[in-house]
This record gives C-alpha cells, structure tokens and sequence, in this order.
C-alpha cells in the first residue's frame, strides 16, 4: 500500500477530531448507566487549503494530483498534524524553546556527531534536557531545566518531543505549564518520556485515509479553496506499506 506525503499546499483551516467509539446500555434491575470502549480511537482531520500561495500558485494543482496518486483514496497521505490550539502560539514557541533534528545530506538522515565516545544528534537549537518526574494528580511527568524564566512553555494538548539516544518519543502535555524564576517546569504528559533532549510545540505524523476531496470554484482575481476529509489508518491495518514522496 502506498503512502503519499502530503503535498506542500499551504493549509489555511483546519479541525482536528479524535473518534473514541463507546458502547452504551442500561442494566435491566435498576436502569443503571453503563458505558465501556468499543474500539480503537482514531484521529479525524478536515482541512481546508489555499489554491493560491507559497510563491508558486500551485495547490489546486497539488491537490488535485495527490487525488489522482491515491485513485480517488485508494492510497494513503502521510502528513505532520496541525496543533490544536492557536497556531502562532505555537509558532513561538518552536523558535524559542523548540528543537529540530538537523537533517543530513544523506537522503534527509540526523547528522550524527561522533565526540570520540558515544554518537550522539545534532539539534538546531539550545540542547534543554527533560527527566521523568513524579507529579501529583498526573500519570507521568517530565521535569524540564534551562528555559527562560516566567514564560508559558506548553498547553494543554501540545506534543512534546523527547530524544534518547537519538530515537524519539512524544506525548501530548495534560495542563498549562510555566517555567518558574529559575527556568524550571514541570510538564504534566499524557505518557511516559524517556530522560533526554526534549523539544515543546513538536509535531505528530500520522497516516490518514482521504475520504473526500472537494476543489472549489475558481474565482476571478483571488485565491480559492480546497477542502480534504481524513480519517486515521492504524499501523495493523495496513498491509505492506510502501513510503513515497512524489515532490520535490
């Protein structure tokens, strides 16, 4: 099965959902509500892209070709999810306090530094170190060194990304976070993170099912849009996936 990265159309709107499929039913005796899980949660996506922009005006047409690579959704699109809370926040906070791999000219591979021990990755900004904490009223907890003094440092709902030993992991944080007079927080996170170099306002990738595909009417003189429905593949439904990034 192919996998298509998500062409670079600029994405004007988006909203994010999670389906989360309960069962529901009521006890004969007493009419008691009882309520359990009834199947894996999924992420749902509706985007909206701009036919215009990006210095080329090519979105209608990116679209519009990534329908054709995926036969009308046969395929699958790879792509980096939109955050869910307000876009330049987030956008601040990668350039202050964020982190990049920086990427190789190996194919796009880390760069990997050799410091006559042990290899270790190079990132694209301050190396800021988080260790596992154990936070009242939390499941996990990192605990998170180096930042600015007194600033908001994550969201309810952001990723954060922790490298150990160069492999990732991520987790979405559970509570409003600030950094204390010291350039210490503690970060309440959905699981548990490794000790390692940790990056806030990160990105999840995700492959998704596109289930509709709505170009728009092209008007005269200005910019247009186009709309995308998602619905997340699971890695068990997948059957021999095949990565492929037709852009350049």
């Amino acid at each position: 099965m192919n996998i298509y990265t998500f062409p670079p159309a600029p994405i004007t709107g988006w909203l994010p959902n999670e389906e989360l499929p309960t069962r529901r039913s009521e006890y004969a005796m007493d009419g008691k509500r009882a309520v359990s899980t009834a199947g894996p949660a999924r992420r749902t996506l509706q985007l909206t892209c701009g036919a215009l922009g990006r210095g080329h005006n090519g979105g209608a047409g990116y679209l519009a070709q990534l329908w054709r690579y995926i036969d009308g959704g046969v395929g699958l699109v790879r792509l980096n999810l939109p955050p869910t809370n307000w876009h330049l926040d987030q956008i601040g906070l990668r350039r202050s306090i964020g982190n990049r791999v920086v990427p190789g000219v190996d194919g796009g591979n880390p760069v990997v530094l050799v410091n006559g021990v042990t290899p270790v990755t190079a990132f694209g900004n301050t190396r800021r170190t988080a260790a596992p904490l154990v936070l009242a009223g939390y499941p996990h907890a990192v605990t998170v060194t180096g930042l600015p003094p007194n600033i908001i440092v994550a969201r309810p709902g952001d990723i954060v990304r922790v490298w150990d030993a160069g492999t990732p992991s991520t987790a979405r944080v559970l509570d409003l976070t600030r950094s204390d007079a010291d350039g210490v927080a503690e970060v309440p996170v959905s699981a548990a993170l490794p000790a390692g170099v940790i990056a806030f306002a990160d990105e999840e990738s995700a492959v998704f099912e596109v289930l509709e595909y709505k170009p728009g009417a092209q008007a005269i003189g200005q910019n247009w849009s186009i709309g995308l429905s998602l619905r997340e593949q699971l890695d068990s439904e997948i059957s021999d996936p095949v990565e492929v990034n037709p852009w350049r």
